[in-house]
């Protein structure tokens, strides 16, 4: 019984194993799930140095980290007392404060007010009492693009700022702009907003989902609403590079954008305009909870605890 016991135990425990042999154990059901980049492929030293800058600021003030998001080109913190810092290139505004204010294309976190009150240097987009032409209070979400950015607050309000040459920031058209600027089409309207990085999808609190182009190339270079039958209601998005994957209430995927890599999950598409759902998925009979996307794959969780993989697989 003794030697059984010793051969289970080797067989369960090797003496030498290759920790660097990529595995994956799974241990119970699966709760949560999730895609992890190295911002060292974006971002060089510099990125990590002015990040500890404020990170040490909101520690000292008691208001800890909540969200951080990047961008190639720009980033931004979100703390537990709604305010956000924001450091990178704002060559187009795209850090909230437009270059003819600042003398400069780029920002560091300085953490004291410039001379211009209405548009002090950093934290930038802590607007105060006198700003409330833009309701940017109690911050909900961020959307980064290279060129331009989106708050969305918790009250349902889209405010953009940066480039708009192709109609970015959702405005309607593609002057521009040299200030923060509220989508007063969706006021106290938005769910989410996100960017595939080509295209911006916006999903209204009434289940309405709108698309718009940010390429010459495609003609809906303003925010078009989406056709959606009652029975699609959609309960969250997630978006990898040009494609973006759409979850509904009831577990079902659907996916639109680009599908040269098989981001989609779909056969013979290479692009796919509107939301179409993911029958490959469907075959599985798995009501999906989550959905992760990566560069150009992703992820995806089922009520039962199983994941679902698709997409590029070039790195495995």
């Amino acid at each position: 019984m003794q030697n059984k016991k010793n051969i289970l135990k080797n067989e369960l425990l090797p003496k030498y194993y290759n920790y660097k042999q990529a595995t994956i154990t799974i241990f119970a059901k699966i709760l949560d799930i999730d895609i992890i980049n190295d911002s060292n492929e974006v971002e060089d030293k510099s990125w990590s140095e002015e990040y500890i800058k404020i990170y040490k600021k909101c520690l000292k003030n008691n208001s800890p980290i909540q969200k951080i998001f990047i961008s190639n080109t720009h980033s931004m913190i979100l703390n537990s007392e709604g305010k956000v810092f924001t450091w990178g290139w704002n060559n187009y505004g795209q850090c909230g404060t437009f270059p003819e204010y600042t003398k400069q294309n780029f920002i560091l976190p300085e953490f004291q007010k410039g001379q211009n009150k209405k548009y002090p240097q950093l934290p930038i987009l802590n607007y105060k009492s006198s700003d409330d032409i833009l309701p940017i209070q109690n911050i909900d979400d961020i959307l980064l693009n290279d060129n331009f950015s989106i708050i969305l607050t918790e009250k349902g309000n889209a405010i953009s700022f940066g480039k708009n040459s192709n109609g970015e920031l959702g405005l309607s058209h593609k002057k521009e702009i040299k200030s923060a600027q509220l989508i007063s089409k969706f006021k106290n309207k938005v769910k989410i907003i996100k960017s595939t990085g080509n295209t911006n999808l916006l999903l209204t609190k009434n289940n309405e989902l709108y698309i718009w182009s940010l390429s010459k190339k495609i003609l809906l270079q303003k925010p078009t609403m989406i056709y959606l039958p009652k029975r699609i209601q959609i309960e969250s998005i997630s978006t990898g590079k040009n494609f973006a994957i759409l979850l509904t209430n009831n577990g079902i995927c659907y996916g639109c954008g680009s599908n040269e890599l098989g981001e989609l999950g779909m056969k013979n598409i290479k692009y796919c305009l509107t939301p179409e759902e993911i029958i490959e998925l469907m075959k599985y009979k798995e009501r999906i909870i989550q959905v992760i996307c990566g560069y150009k794959h992703n992820i995806c969780l089922s009520e039962t605890g199983k994941c679902f993989i698709w997409g590029n697989n070039t790195y495995g």
